[in-house]
This record gives C-alpha cells, sequence and structure tokens, in this order.
C-alpha cells in the first residue's frame, strides 16, 4: 500500500468540471488498488461527505487581495506541513498553479515521484513575462514552468500538449487522451442484429 497525495485547489465536492471528475476517477482507481489516499485542498467551507472515503486535509483559506490575482504561492507553508506529515509515495497535482513546484519541490527532496496531470494547452505555453497584471500571474507562471520541469512524469492530453512540453521544457510525457472509469465488459451490450437485403 503506497501514500499518494492528491494536491488540487479545491475538492470535487465544491465544484466538479472536466478535471475534477477525472481526479475523481484516478481517486477511485487508487483506491481499488489498496492505496491510502490524502487529499490536500483550499477550504471553501462547503460541507465535504467524502464518499471515497480518504484522508482530507483542508486548508484555511487566505483571504484575496485586491487587483493580484490567484496568489496559490502563498499555501506554500501550510502545503510544506501537510507533506511532511503525511509522508506521501506519491504526489498528483493538476491545473496550472504554483502548488505544481511545491509538489515536485518536496518530491525531489524526499524522493519520492511527482505526477503532474495536464489541465488545458495553456498550462504549457505560459511566459511569466508576457503578463505582468494582475500582479500575482507572473509568479505564478514562473512557478508553473519551474514546476514542470522539476515533475517527475507529465501526463499530456494531447499531441500539443507533448510536442509543446518536450520543446519548453525538454520533458517527455505521457499522453492519455481522455480519463475515464474502466468498465466491466460483461456489462457492454452488443448490438449482434444484422440487417439482411439491404
Amino acid at each position: 500500500m503506497k501514500k499518494i497525495v492528491v494536491l488540487y485547489p479545491s475538492h470535487y465536492e465544491q465544484s466538479m468540471g472536466g478535471a475534477e471528475m477525472q481526479i475523481k476517477y484516478f481517486i477511485r482507481a487508487c483506491r481499488h488498488e489498496g492505496h491510502e489516499v490524502h487529499y490536500i485542498y483550499e477550504d471553501k467551507g462547503n460541507v465535504i461527505k467524502n464518499e471515497e472515503g480518504i484522508i482530507l486535509y483542508p486548508m484555511s483559506k487566505i483571504p484575496k487581495i485586491k487587483f493580484c490575482g490567484k496568489g496559490w504561492f502563498l499555501y506554500r507553508n501550510q502545503i510544506n506541513t501537510i507533506l511532511h506529515k503525511i509522508k506521501p509515495d506519491v504526489i498528483y497535482t493538476r491545473l496550472g498553479s504554483s502548488w505544481i513546484y511545491f509538489a515536485a519541490e518536496y518530491a525531489r527532496k524526499n524522493n519520492v515521484k511527482h505526477i503532474h496531470a495536464l489541465a488545458s494547452d495553456l498550462d504549457v505555453s505560459r511566459n511569466f513575462l508576457k503578463k505582468i497584471y494582475p500582479f500575482f500571474t507572473p509568479i505564478e507562471n514562473h512557478y508553473i514552468n519551474a514546476g514542470l520541469k522539476k515533475a517527475t512524469s507529465v501526463i499530456t492530453q494531447n499531441k500539443y500538449q507533448q510536442q509543446q512540453l518536450l520543446d519548453r521544457f525538454k520533458k517527455c510525457g505521457i499522453r492519455v487522451n481522455q480519463m475515464t472509469e474502466s468498465i466491466d465488459a460483461t456489462h457492454i451490450v452488443k448490438n449482434t442484429t444484422t440487417n439482411k437485403g439491404r
């Protein structure tokens, strides 16, 4: 059994999109294999039912500073404290934020694996000097790019992301077009009728 940490800004029960759904699939697969799953996220005050029965670490929300944008890097100390407490074997991140770098940094120092799954094409095409407003944006972009370079493995969704990752970060990505749950083949009903005479 391995300790697996999912490090993502929100819990999928707080808001559900494509990335959150795939995180849910990932967690279910880990649980099915008997691994211990820990989830670190920003506490938005929502009630989490935690149907998957994983170990939750809601972090105290840091108030937003007007005109500064998303300051995910402000959670660095909270994240590091929790990671040192858990002592994970694998860290899984998704979404372009400075949390990629914090996961990669911890993984390198503690000889564990960090897997980052790209959520969009933008995640591999950011230029941290191009956009200086909101004020936190260049800081976040710097951490994102540095994190992608240090990640143990990066999962890409398409050929463009795979090529950008190679060109910009000298890293070979693992292409998974769409992550979905496995389906038991016995539940698939095949249409065996034929249309003769056509």
